[in-house]
């Protein structure tokens, strides 16, 4: 401790103390004051914030929160696949895809050979740090009342959030909206499924679903889907 406390020192002074008051009643207004910091450290002065010093201290928590949020700054036009976006600092995004080839990755265990599977559509929900899946049905846009189907996945929970492993995701790195969601799928396709959580996600046994549409080309059969008694507006709200 006393070494980070001279490291701090070499580059950092103290300059300006703020103080909080509250009466004893907890419902009570707060109020504020500023204190200088003299030479040896000790706070003096101490005054009321002023308009101008309220101003700034309130751009500077707002830096913060963009930065923290950054992940979901558009780079450009609305991405065409977006469906839903909250920026608040717990914010997340909302998208989806429709039906694809894939390549998907499984453990030796499961004794499915990893290959190009055809992937249902699907509806994908991811804050700075979790992701959940959806499947859904159709080839239009989903509306807000497009009903949810179980994702056919393994590592996927019970309230459809998915199991990353030891996969590690950076969202300091991303450079906005459009990499945060391009970064969140390409972690969820390299990863590799290895076990089922809970109840199966699907009408059948998912090992054989699976080895029956890796490397074939088959379409998926979206009759095997599983309903997760959800609408589009139930995962937004």
């Amino acid at each position: 401790m006393k070494n980070v406390t001279e490291r701090l020192g070499q580059y950092f002074v103290p300059l300006t103390a703020l103080l909080v008051y509250r009466s004893r009643n907890p419902e009570a207004d707060t109020y504020m004051e500023t204190y200088d910091i003299d030479e040896h450290g000790c706070p003096t002065n101490g005054r009321p914030l002023t308009l101008k010093e309220c101003a700034d201290l309130g751009e500077q928590l707002s830096q913060v929160e963009g930065v923290s949020n950054g992940f979901l700054k558009l780079q450009g036009l609305m991405p065409e696949n977006l469906l839903y976006l909250d920026p608040a600092r717990s914010g997340f995004a909302v998208w989806y895809t429709q039906e694809m080839e894939h390549t998907l990755h499984f453990t030796e265990s499961l004794g499915i050979p990893s290959g190009t599977c055809c992937i249902p559509p699907m509806i994908w929900k991811a804050s700075r740090d979790k992701l959940w899946v959806y499947a859904w049905s159709g080839t239009d846009k989903p509306t807000i009342e497009t009903n949810l189907f179980k994702a056919p996945f393994f590592n996927i929970y019970s309230d459809n959030s998915v199991c990353m492993g030891t996969v590690k995701r950076n969202s300091q790195a991303d450079k906005g909206l459009e990499d945060f969601m391009h970064k969140w799928m390409k972690y969820f396709f390299n990863s590799y499924f290895s076990h089922a959580l809970g109840a199966s996600p699907v009408k059948t046994n998912i090992v054989n679903l699976w080895k029956d549409l890796s490397g074939t080309g088959k379409p998926f059969p979206m009759n095997v889907l599983n309903k997760a008694n959800l609408q589009l507006k139930n995962i937004i709200g």
